[in-house]
């Protein structure tokens, strides 16, 4: 139960950011709410992992089938593994990450080295609450740090930055052609004053 409180205070939260905007150089960009907010429910959904894993244990230490129904979290799991890769390469309306936030991208390698030594801790075979619970306190540090990373805008060239780019390389490839055909000819005219010299000698 205060797991899903805490999930709809996140949502509000989220919803209240998705309406600002951030300033830059090339003008405001707009708050990546449903980016932030997909990164943000993965803290939750790892914390809600590692309670269904311990209602197991409790379940088989005192063989009490009503507290939980004995299914293994693979649910939950699968959620936390698909939400990572869209988180990267995009999907359910998110874009992929674009190359130059090599910030979010290293720390999503990161995050996901963390969460592997955790799915190997929460595993059936494994019953060490201690590494449990030191394996979620990682991943969870690893996902808090990301969060703020998933806040910041993509700071991406507008249409309208673009066009003078195109307009100074094109006066420079114009530049350069000119220079290379005063060049040229010049030194046409160089041998050619060659030839006359010799022919008059």
């Amino acid at each position: 139960v205060l797991l899903d409180g805490t999930e709809a205070v996140a949502a509000l939260l989220v919803q209240q950011a998705a309406a600002s905007t951030v300033s830059s150089e090339s003008g405001p960009l707009a708050f990546p709410a449903a980016r932030l907010d997909l990164a943000s429910r993965q803290v939750m959904l790892a914390h809600r992992i590692f309670k269904e894993r311990l209602l197991m244990i409790y379940a088989n230490a005192t063989n009490n089938t009503n507290a939980t129904d004995g299914a293994w979290p693979s649910a939950s799991i699968a959620a936390f593994e698909t939400a990572q890769e869209h988180l990267k390469t995009g999907g359910a309306g998110l874009p992929p990450v674009i190359l130059s936030r090599e910030d979010i991208l290293d720390q999503w390698d990161n995050v996901m080295a963390a969460w592997q030594v955790f799915k190997a801790a929460v595993d059936p075979g494994s019953s060490d609450v201690s590494l449990m619970s030191q394996s979620l306190a990682t991943l969870s540090r690893q996902l808090e740090i990301a969060l703020p990373l998933y806040a910041m805008p993509d700071e991406v060239l507008p249409p309208d930055y673009l066009w003078p780019i195109l307009v100074y390389s094109a006066i420079a490839v114009f530049a350069l052609a000119t220079a290379c055909s005063a060049i040229c000819l010049l030194c046409c005219y160089r041998r050619k004053q060659l030839l006359e010299t010799g022919a008059k000698l």
